[in-house]
């Protein structure tokens, strides 16, 4: 795998070197929306820097950087166009057409990585997207990472007055090494990169890394008791795998958060994961134990053709899911492959608190020893947290735009240096809104915005549109599971990967969302945090000031 001389992965690496996502960053990270700036939900009101008959400037970046995601609803006549390095023309043009597939013979190709866009400016040979078709109204998504040298400009032509859109990009420090995208001039090696990339996404959930080491058996645990599956002392090296599976009667939502998985790295005697088993995996509510187990493809709902069948899994759910870093399979049971580098050792361990003996646990970690401990590494973190009953609005007069985040859930809040990486997250509603504020246009569940604070700079703030934008939906959050994003159960079980976008902090950052538009809704909230830091953290879930 080419390492450029920072050793960080910028543009197509990012995607493909995953092995590389411990590697802590240089740079910064940086999202431009179309949230509403003055009311509670209605996130589709771009503001322009500047405007003509032609179209509307919504950022001008300055390099070197890179944009590595695009994700945009409605109008799906609107255009995105990028500008580089103070070029008259664009070498970027994008239309969203809320469709996916092969493209029709008048226009010019769809932009590997992407779903529902079609690109206006020439593009080589043409190859597989590596994204299927995403369920949901008017829905655009691109990975496609590109970097730009000096500068990049964006536009929307025409300029219309409402669009959904977030951009996220990476700003890198001056010398970084790549260079500006044009699609019209990509090399060999660049499109033998762009291939191998869209392989890997359609192998979502394989080993991506092989080791030389194991550790595996099979467990049983008395209530109180703790199983150890991996202790390693005195040496260094990297975790790159761990499967667990439980009998499929021991999948119910008590088991899987009361069994707690646990990691100690370096000696340390504070954990490093320390997360219930279920949530961990993206799975906090379990499997129902009549429903029978079908195919899955990676369009969700491709297998279950009839509306009647397709209500019944949605809230059941035994199927598979995968994605590149995490997920469930029936034949291995629940798997990790976030790289887990450790310095002078590593302990991993399941804790049962369930109240009662279990057995037939069994476990694989996949790892390697190295004489010397990788520099310029974080340590991999998980964090869990759960607010049962979020705090709600009882009262319409109480509706307030606030983008303070200080009464937001709170995915993770930590000090240091490292990169957030992505979340698993769980929401059940408790009970409806008052008739008096359900009134006023807050919305369902979903409608709560992503906002994360990053080291005090409000240039890094990043501030969402809505949870099923979050997770690269549109008008709802439809059952999906993607390599980056997914969601199971009816908008209850969610992840979000940040694989190429992950979100470097140098000081602290705080994570958060809204729990419905305007904080305005009563939920059962919980989550898991997936992070790298350099030094020991410091985690607090509860206020806000840090």
């Amino acid at each position: 795998m080419r390492i450029n001389q920072t050793n960080e992965p910028i543009g197509l690496d990012a995607l493909l070197a995953i092995d590389r996502l411990p590697v802590l960053r240089n740079s910064r990270s940086y999202m431009v929306s179309s949230y509403n700036r003055d009311l509670w939900n209605r996130d589709d009101i771009p503001v322009y820097l500047e405007k003509n008959e032609k179209e509307g400037t919504i950022a001008e970046i300055e390099g070197p950087g890179c944009i590595y995601r695009l994700w945009s609803g409605g109008d799906p006549g609107a255009r995105f166009k990028f500008y580089f390095d103070g070029a008259d023309e664009a070498s970027v043009c994008l239309r969203f057409s809320g469709q996916s597939g092969e493209p029709e013979p008048q226009k010019k190709g769809i932009l590997p990585l992407t779903s529902g866009i079609e690109l206006e400016i020439g593009y080589p040979p043409m190859m597989e997207t590596g994204v299927k078709t995403r369920p949901g109204l008017e829905t655009g998504i691109c990975y496609m990472p590109m970097p730009f040298e000096r500068s990049c400009r964006i536009a929307i032509e025409p300029a219309v007055e409402r669009k959904y859109f977030q951009i996220n990009y990476h700003r890198f420090p001056e010398g970084a090494p790549l260079k500006s995208f044009d699609p019209a001039r990509t090399s060999q090696e660049e499109l033998q990169q762009i291939k191998s990339t869209v392989q890997m996404w359609y192998r979502a959930g394989e080993v991506l890394a092989p080791s030389s080491d194991r550790s595996d058996g099979t467990v049983g645990m008395k209530d109180g008791e703790e199983a150890v599956l991996l202790d390693r002392r005195s040496t260094a090296g990297r975790i790159n795998a761990i499967r667990i599976r439980l009998p499929e009667s021991m999948r119910t939502e008590h088991i899987l958060r009361s069994l707690i998985l646990k990691a100690y790295w370096d000696g340390e005697d504070r954990a490093s994961i320390d997360a219930p088993l279920g949530p961990f995996f993206c799975d906090a509510f379990g499997t129902p134990s009549k429903e029978k187990p079908i195919p899955l493809s990676q369009d969700m709902n491709a297998n279950i053709p009839d509306e009647q069948e397709r209500k019944r899994y949605t809230f059941g759910l035994p199927l598979e899911y995968k994605n590149f870093l995490l997920g469930y399979t029936r034949d291995k049971g629940y798997y990790t492959y976030f790289p887990m580098p450790f310095f002078s050792g590593a302990k991993i361990v399941l804790e049962n608190e369930t109240g009662y003996s279990l057995e037939n646990i069994s476990y694989e970690v996949e790892y390697d020893t190295q004489d010397e401990p990788e520099s310029n590494v974080g340590r991999f973190h998980a964090f869990y947290h759960r607010e049962n009953p979020t705090l709600g609005i009882e009262d319409p007069a109480a509706l307030k735009v606030d983008f303070s985040g200080g009464e937001n859930y709170v995915i993770l809040k930590t000090r240091g240096r490292g990169h957030f990486a992505g979340s698993s997250f769980f929401m059940v509603q408790k009970r409806r809104l008052p008739q008096d504020v359900d009134s006023k246009g807050v919305g369902a569940i979903c409608e709560g915005n992503e906002m994360i604070f990053v080291d005090d700079d409000p240039e890094q703030t990043q501030i969402g549109t809505g949870t099923e934008d979050y997770l690269n939906q549109n008008y709802w959050v439809h059952d999906h599971i993607y390599p980056f994003d997914g969601n199971r159960q009816g908008y209850r079980a969610c992840y979000r990967m940040h694989i190429s976008d992950c979100i470097p902090f140098s000081k602290k950052i705080a994570v958060t969302i809204e729990h419905g538009a305007g904080n305005a809704h009563f939920i059962d909230y919980s989550s898991v945090a997936y992070w790298y830091q350099e030094a020991k953290p410091w985690i607090n879930s509860g206020g806000f000031g840090i």
